[in-house]
């Protein structure tokens, strides 16, 4: 039976050496008792270690992970950000987000919060010797495709990827193209690909003709893990303000990262 997120992170939790309590209630006690009583973590809060240990990981070498939907709106870039930046402020930068979807002038690095960006699409830059070039500087690439499933770039960019993240943004049409992309890719032979894909679904601001959790079985059936996002103002600004990002919002992107890293 495939794994959501969440079981991922509690069986981590449950192999890790219980720690002084930091959060929620039980941290709350110890400080105010200056350690007296000192309880132990509670389960969210052993989740929460658990999955920022897996995102501090090494890897062990350059790690790509490639995030896809192939309809336009389908949250690619928003996805693309948020990983870079949850795992960029916990490892202190050598990840760098490559969208390969934009159209720059000419592509050009900048350091954006705890991580590098590159648009490169439209430009002279071949993938596959970028991603050689910038192997020596980074960790971590995650790579945000087009939409043009028969690109050089999105071919290259999907031949290699360690860990696929496939993105569900707010619309039944986001989960339609993102089911067919699956089984065009399994029709490919990326089998094993799909299976352990990280399914990243991002609420809309109203439930009422979305069904989220009819999405969500679907893809568990799929892919290897499913993450859910909740609806977030923040998160349709450009560029994200990550100050105003909800605190439930990046504790939800923190279980995406973890379930990414998990392949890595």
């Amino acid at each position: 039976m495939p794994r959501v997120a969440d079981d991922l992170a509690r069986r981590r939790a449950e192999r890790r050496p219980e720690t002084p309590a930091e959060r929620g209630l039980q941290g709350a006690v110890r400080r105010s008792t200056f350690g007296l009583i000192s309880p132990a973590p509670g389960r969210r809060e052993l989740e929460l270690n658990a999955d920022l240990a897996a995102i501090e990981r090494r890897f062990g070498g350059l790690r790509q992970v490639t995030v896809v939907n192939p309809a336009v709106g389908a949250g690619k870039s928003v996805a693309v950000t948020l990983l870079a930046l949850t795992f960029g402020r916990r490892r202190d930068g050598s990840v760098l987000a490559w969208d390969t979807g934009e159209a720059p002038d000419a592509p050009e690095i900048q350091r954006l919060d705890g991580f590098d960006a590159l648009a490169s699409a439209g430009s002279t830059v071949d993938f596959a010797a970028a991603r050689d070039e910038l192997g020596a500087a980074y960790e971590l690439l995650v790579v945000g495709t087009g939409n043009d499933i028969q690109s050089p770039d999105w071919q290259a960019a999907v031949d290699a990827t360690d860990q696929l993240v496939v993105t569900v943004f707010g619309r039944h049409e986001s989960a339609e193209s993102a089911a067919r992309l699956v089984d065009l890719l399994e029709r490919s032979g990326r089998v094993r690909m799909v299976r352990s894909a990280v399914t990243i679904v991002s609420l809309p601001h109203s439930l009422r003709e979305f069904d989220a959790g009819g999405i969500e079985r679907h893809f568990a059936a799929r892919t290897r893990a499913v993450v859910r996002i909740p609806y977030d103002r923040a998160l349709e600004d450009r560029p994200i303000d990550y100050r105003q990002v909800a605190d439930i919002t990046r504790l939800a992107w923190i279980r995406a990262a973890a379930a990414v890293a998990d392949g890595l």
